[in-house]
Protein backbone atom coordinates (compact mmCIF):
# COMPACT_ATOMS: atom_id res chain seq x y z
CA UNK A 1 0.00 0.00 0.00
CA UNK A 2 1.51 3.34 -1.02
CA UNK A 3 1.01 6.78 0.51
CA UNK A 4 -1.99 7.73 -1.65
CA UNK A 5 -3.86 4.55 -0.75
CA UNK A 6 -3.13 4.91 2.98
CA UNK A 7 -4.01 8.60 2.93
CA UNK A 8 -7.29 8.04 1.10
CA UNK A 9 -8.36 5.49 3.68
CA UNK A 10 -7.14 7.64 6.59
CA UNK A 11 -8.87 10.85 5.47
CA UNK A 12 -12.06 9.02 4.41
CA UNK A 13 -12.36 7.53 7.89
CA UNK A 14 -11.32 10.83 9.50
CA UNK A 15 -14.26 12.47 7.74
CA UNK A 16 -16.53 9.70 9.03
CA UNK A 17 -17.34 8.27 5.60
CA UNK A 18 -17.68 4.63 4.68
CA UNK A 19 -16.44 3.44 1.32
CA UNK A 20 -20.08 3.29 0.23
CA UNK A 21 -20.81 6.91 1.26
CA UNK A 22 -17.69 8.22 -0.48
CA UNK A 23 -18.61 6.20 -3.57
CA UNK A 24 -22.10 7.76 -3.59
CA UNK A 25 -20.64 11.25 -3.41
CA UNK A 26 -18.24 10.44 -6.29
CA UNK A 27 -20.95 8.63 -8.31
CA UNK A 28 -18.91 5.43 -8.50
CA UNK A 29 -19.35 1.97 -7.01
CA UNK A 30 -18.06 1.02 -3.56
CA UNK A 31 -15.75 -1.51 -5.21
CA UNK A 32 -14.00 1.34 -7.05
CA UNK A 33 -13.20 2.99 -3.69
CA UNK A 34 -11.98 -0.36 -2.37
CA UNK A 35 -9.79 -0.75 -5.45
CA UNK A 36 -8.31 2.73 -4.91
CA UNK A 37 -7.57 1.98 -1.25
CA UNK A 38 -6.03 -1.40 -2.05
CA UNK A 39 -3.90 -0.19 -4.96
CA UNK A 40 -5.80 -2.18 -7.56
CA UNK A 41 -6.83 0.93 -9.47
CA UNK A 42 -5.09 4.29 -9.85
CA UNK A 43 -6.81 7.58 -9.19
CA UNK A 44 -6.99 10.02 -12.09
CA UNK A 45 -6.71 13.79 -11.73
CA UNK A 46 -10.45 14.50 -11.74
CA UNK A 47 -11.10 11.85 -9.07
CA UNK A 48 -8.29 13.27 -6.92
CA UNK A 49 -9.81 16.76 -7.18
CA UNK A 50 -13.29 15.49 -6.31
CA UNK A 51 -12.05 13.39 -3.40
CA UNK A 52 -10.18 16.38 -1.98
CA UNK A 53 -13.30 18.54 -2.25
CA UNK A 54 -15.44 15.92 -0.51
CA UNK A 55 -12.89 15.19 2.22
CA UNK A 56 -12.00 18.90 2.49
CA UNK A 57 -8.29 18.29 2.30
CA UNK A 58 -5.46 19.68 0.24
CA UNK A 59 -4.38 17.42 -2.64
CA UNK A 60 -0.84 17.35 -1.23
CA UNK A 61 -2.15 15.51 1.82
CA UNK A 62 -3.88 12.90 -0.30
CA UNK A 63 -0.82 12.47 -2.50
CA UNK A 64 1.55 12.25 0.46
CA UNK A 65 3.39 15.48 -0.35
CA UNK A 66 3.62 16.93 3.16
CA UNK A 67 5.46 20.13 3.88
CA UNK A 68 7.70 20.05 6.93
CA UNK A 69 5.97 23.09 8.41
CA UNK A 70 2.61 21.28 8.60
CA UNK A 71 0.88 23.90 6.42
CA UNK A 72 -1.33 21.36 4.64
CA UNK A 73 -2.45 19.66 7.83
CA UNK A 74 -3.23 23.00 9.47
CA UNK A 75 -5.22 24.04 6.38
CA UNK A 76 -7.28 20.84 6.46
CA UNK A 77 -7.76 21.06 10.20
CA UNK A 78 -9.05 24.64 9.99
CA UNK A 79 -11.53 23.66 7.25
CA UNK A 80 -12.65 20.68 9.33
CA UNK A 81 -13.25 22.85 12.40
CA UNK A 82 -15.19 25.40 10.38
CA UNK A 83 -17.48 22.84 8.75
CA UNK A 84 -18.38 20.34 11.45
CA UNK A 85 -20.80 20.31 14.35
CA UNK A 86 -19.42 19.77 17.85
CA UNK A 87 -19.38 16.12 18.85
CA UNK A 88 -17.28 13.51 20.63
CA UNK A 89 -16.24 12.17 17.23
CA UNK A 90 -15.11 15.65 16.17
CA UNK A 91 -12.97 15.97 19.28
CA UNK A 92 -11.37 12.57 18.65
CA UNK A 93 -10.67 13.52 15.03
CA UNK A 94 -9.17 16.82 16.16
CA UNK A 95 -6.81 14.94 18.50
CA UNK A 96 -5.60 12.84 15.55
CA UNK A 97 -5.06 15.93 13.41
CA UNK A 98 -3.23 17.78 16.17
CA UNK A 99 -0.92 14.80 16.67
CA UNK A 100 -0.14 14.82 12.94
CA UNK A 101 0.67 18.54 13.14
CA UNK A 102 2.98 17.93 16.07
CA UNK A 103 4.69 15.10 14.20
CA UNK A 104 5.60 17.60 11.46
CA UNK A 105 7.45 19.79 13.96
CA UNK A 106 9.24 17.10 15.94
CA UNK A 107 12.71 16.34 14.65
CA UNK A 108 13.24 12.63 14.20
Amino acid sequence: MNAVEKNLKYWRKNKGLTQEKLAEKLHVSRSIISNYENGKQELNASIIINICKILEIDANLLLGIEETNGKNIIYSLSRYIANEENSIEKIENLKICINRILDCFILK
